[in-house]
């Protein structure tokens, strides 16, 4: 995927070039607050429950009605407990589709070609690119292996958003070091990565039809490369 590393002799030119970091890209919307702390990021409203709790508790302790203050501990507990187990055994189409994202990069910095290959929808394509599912999956086979290796590379932030029922986004902003020497400088980028339902309940649910380059570090139009 990362087929837009760039020529930058130091870190320091490479700050002094535009379009670096994703400033300007726009953001996919982020998810519903009830859903994200209640599902997919439980430990604010955890807290919350139990900061509650000992405040009321401290209150019916300072009133001398301890019963109360041992009834607000326990069920500001269950409360906790309650949201750390939905977070635990409900898995989000969001959740399902940031995983799906994750394997997409590994599978693609990685070169293989196999594995990337059943999450691919047949009519997919890299935009703006205009890489069919076939150019794709060779690019990976090969490039990937060759000009393009990575040395290493880390997730910045990744989002997803629900379009439809049958249709989600992904974003990711990701970094890599390509193998290559001359060109070892850290290279950031922005994605998104469109998802259709295939077959509800299914091992291929989700598959992969759209990938859109929206940022490169230093590329002030990622149309320009020729990958």
């Amino acid at each position: 995927m990362q087929t837009t590393i760039t020529t930058f002799l130091s870190p320091v030119l490479a700050q002094n070039l535009p379009n670096f970091g994703g400033a300007n890209v726009v953001r996919i919307p982020p998810a519903p607050l009830l859903e994200r702390y209640l599902y997919e990021q439980p430990w604010s409203l955890m807290a919350v429950c139990i900061i509650a709790a000992v405040a009321a508790a401290y209150v019916f302790t300072q009133k001398r009605r301890a019963r109360f203050a041992i009834t607000a501990i326990l069920v500001g507990l269950c409360l906790a407990g309650l949201n750390w187990l939905s977070a635990t055994f409900v898995t989000t189409v969001r959740e399902r589709c940031r995983e799906l994202t994750k394997r997409v990069v590994a599978y693609t910095l990685a070169g293989d070609s196999a594995s990337l290959s059943p999450l691919l929808r047949s009519d997919v394509i890299v935009r703006p690119f205009a890489l069919s599912r076939e150019r794709l999956l060779d690019a990976v086979s090969t490039r990937m292996r060759s000009t393009y290796a990575v040395n290493d590379s880390s997730i910045l932030s990744l989002a997803a958003t629900i379009d439809s029922p049958g249709a989600v986004r992904t974003q990711i902003h990701l970094r890599v070091t390509p193998q290559e020497s001359l060109y070892a400088v850290p290279t950031g980028s922005w994605w998104i990565l469109t998802w259709q339902r295939h077959e509800p309940g299914g091992p291929n649910a989700w598959l992969l039809t759209q990938i859109e380059c929206q940022q490169i570090d230093g590329v002030g139009n990622p149309s320009t490369i020729n990958p």
